[in-house]
C-alpha cells in the first residue's frame, strides 16, 4: 500500500523556487520549464524505488519530446560527500530528462515533510495545476496520469 502524497501547489507558485545545475550555477524551476505539461520527481542516489522510476521517466521521454512534455529530475542529496553516488546513480539509470539540485526549501515547498520521503513525482497540467502525485513506483499509474495531460 502506498501512503497517498498531498498534491503540491501550482507550478505558477513554485517557478521562482531555488536550484542549482549540477555545474553548481544558480537556477530557478521556471527557467527550465517549458510551455505544456509538466512531470517533476525527486530522487537520490540512496533510494533503491528511485532507480526504477528514472529508468521509467526515459522511457516516457521516448514517448514524449519536450515540445509536449516537461520532465525535471531533482537531485535531493543533502550531503555533498554523496556525489559518487550520484555519478553512479546516473551511470547506472542514464536519465534522458533534465537534472537539477533543489534545496531542502525546495523540497518542502512541493508539500515534503521535514525528512525526505523518496521518491516523490508529481504531474502538472498545461496550465501548470498539479494532477496527480506518488510516493512509489507505479508505472502504469504514472502513465495515465501523464496521458491525461498531454495533449
Amino acid at each position: 500500500a502506498t501512503t497517498a502524497v498531498p498534491l503540491p501547489p501550482s507550478l505558477d507558485e513554485l517557478s521562482s523556487l531555488p536550484l542549482q545545475t549540477f555545474g553548481g550555477e544558480d537556477t530557478t524551476l521556471g527557467q527550465h520549464l517549458g510551455p505544456g505539461p509538466a512531470v517533476i520527481s525527486f530522487w537520490a542516489s540512496w533510494c533503491a524505488p528511485c532507480v526504477e522510476e528514472a529508468m521509467h521517466l526515459s522511457t516516457v521521454r521516448h514517448r514524449y519530446d519536450e515540445a509536449r512534455l516537461n520532465i525535471i529530475g531533482l537531485n535531493v542529496e543533502l550531503i555533498a560527500a554523496n556525489d559518487e553516488g550520484v555519478r553512479r546513480f546516473l551511470d547506472r539509470t542514464r536519465p534522458t530528462y533534465k537534472q537539477l539540485r533543489p534545496d531542502m526549501s525546495t523540497y518542502q515547498a512541493f508539500g515534503g515533510a521535514a525528512q525526505l520521503n523518496l521518491p516523490r513525482l508529481f504531474v502538472f497540467d498545461a496550465t501548470g495545476r498539479p494532477t496527480a502525485a506518488f510516493g512509489a513506483p507505479d508505472a502504469p499509474a504514472v502513465n495515465r496520469a501523464i496521458a491525461q495531460v498531454v495533449s
